[in-house]
């Protein structure tokens, strides 16, 4: 319940909203206008638990009934609103952030491995080599970047940082280019940052 709690207070929703629209077996999901094209953002009473650019409509809801069967899955844009602004205020380039709780469902293997990227800095970019040493499984570099491809909430759980030892920026379940856009944003934010401590 805890948890659930501080996700309403992110979300601005009320107690009386929630009493009337909301219980801990709902899961709320819509799609939104982003600046790389129409998103999916699905939660659930802890936090998001599905973001992505995905193509089929009804693929998406099938995915969030599928990962989340106990849950009843209601279409409404206003429950998400919040995390939605956010997301399209970083993409627009007017944040520099977008951490909002999540609700991440996966195996032991694949949480470590969507944590260790969590952890690497905003602007920064890492091999899968070196993720996956930094998520303890220094000899499953397949398997770590396996895991990158099936994260299930984009941005938030930074998979875009996530490259080739070659330097080059492998794939994206969102396709490249919007790996490149997410990129090319956060060494803009990284950039001026420093500009504005070196001043």
């Amino acid at each position: 319940m805890g948890a659930f709690w501080l996700f309403l207070k992110y979300l601005g929703m009320t107690t009386k909203v929630h009493n009337m629209h909301s219980s801990i077996t709902t899961g709320y999901y819509a799609w939104f206008k982003t600046a790389l094209g129409p998103v999916l953002i699905g939660a659930t009473s802890k936090g998001l638990c599905k973001l992505g650019w995905e193509k089929d409509r009804r693929m998406g809801l099938a995915f969030l009934r599928a990962k989340h069967p106990d849950l009843q899955w209601v279409e409404r844009k206003a429950p998400l609103a919040r995390p939605a602004k956010a997301l399209d205020n970083f993409l627009k380039g007017h944040a520099k952030k977008f951490n909002p709780p999540l609700d991440l469902q996966g195996t032991p293997f694949q949480r470590s491995v969507w944590k260790a990227l969590q952890r690497v800095p905003s602007g920064r970019n890492i091999t899968y080599k070196k993720l996956a040493a930094a998520a303890g499984h220094p000899r499953a570099i397949r398997a770590v970047a396996n895991a990158c491809a099936q994260n299930t909430v984009a941005v938030a759980v930074p998979c875009h940082r996530a490259i080739h030892t070659n330097a080059s920026p492998a794939g994206y379940r969102w396709g490249i280019g919007r790996k490149k856009r997410i990129l090319a944003l956060e060494r803009y934010f990284m950039k001026r940052s420093f500009m504005k401590y070196a001043g």
